[in-house]
């Protein structure tokens, strides 16, 4: 039996590991104190990963406005390469009215990839895209490949999408199975990213085959994917 000023030492340890715990956990999930998290109405957007419960949240700065885009962004040029990706797009294609765009150096906020592009919970909120590339020269390129998921998931449907499968060779859209480099869905974002920055550092997806995919087939896989029309089984 513990005596009763012990035990209450012992509690008031437990309770002081507890909240230890808790500023830990708050410091690995939202990153440095003072980080200005994202609006409550995209909350239920965010991928919760790795912490259960808990949103992964991107560390950011400061939130920009741009059209019914935001920006949450760890500094200018990341605000200045969300525009041009922007205005770059939808010259030639039709995106989403809300996108809030999650710029982070962790790799962690995207589950430990570069990116993630995630479909909204409820109709008519924000499509969620997560930037968590450190590297500065593939920042760009992270963004268009995920702004591609954003495009395919609101502009190709599935007949579209099993038709350019067929046509190019591929075995399955989203088929976790697949390996990344030639899962359909991820090589159509990899064209998209080239097809609006042809001098794109890397080219991650592949053939069907495992081969390389040279810019000739890279520019047939974007007019098919540009237009339903031009898919013929």
């Amino acid at each position: 039996m513990i005596s009763r000023p012990l035990g209450a030492v012992l509690i008031g340890i437990g309770v002081l590991r507890l909240l230890l715990a808790a500023a830990l956990i708050g410091l690995l999930v939202f990153g440095t104190v003072g980080t200005t998290l994202p609006d409550s109405e995209n909350l239920t957007d965010i991928p919760r990963v790795l912490t259960g419960d808990l949103p992964m949240i991107a560390r950011v700065t400061e939130s920009t406005d741009l059209d019914s885009w935001r920006i949450h962004a760890r500094d200018e040029e990341d605000r200045e390469i969300a525009a041009s990706a922007k205005a770059l797009v939808e010259a030639e294609l039709e995106l989403p009215d809300r996108v809030h765009i999650y710029f982070s150096d962790r790799t962690r906020s995207c589950d430990g990839a570069s990116g993630l592009a995630v479909p909204p919970a409820v109709e008519g909120r924000p499509y969620a895209v997560f930037v968590c590339e450190d590297d500065p020269r593939y920042t760009r390129e992270t963004l268009l490949h995920e702004l591609g998921h954003v495009w395919t998931d609101t502009s190709m449907a599935r007949e579209h999408a099993d038709c350019w499968l067929d046509t190019f060779g591929y075995e399955g859209w989203d088929d976790l199975e697949l390996e990344w480099e030639i899962r359909g869905i991820e090589v159509a974002a990899e064209v998209f990213m080239w097809h609006f920055d042809p001098s794109a550092a890397t080219f991650a997806a592949t053939g069907p085959d495992s081969g390389t995919v040279p810019p000739s087939v890279r520019a047939e896989m974007w007019a098919v994917m540009a237009s339903a029309a031009a898919c013929k089984k």
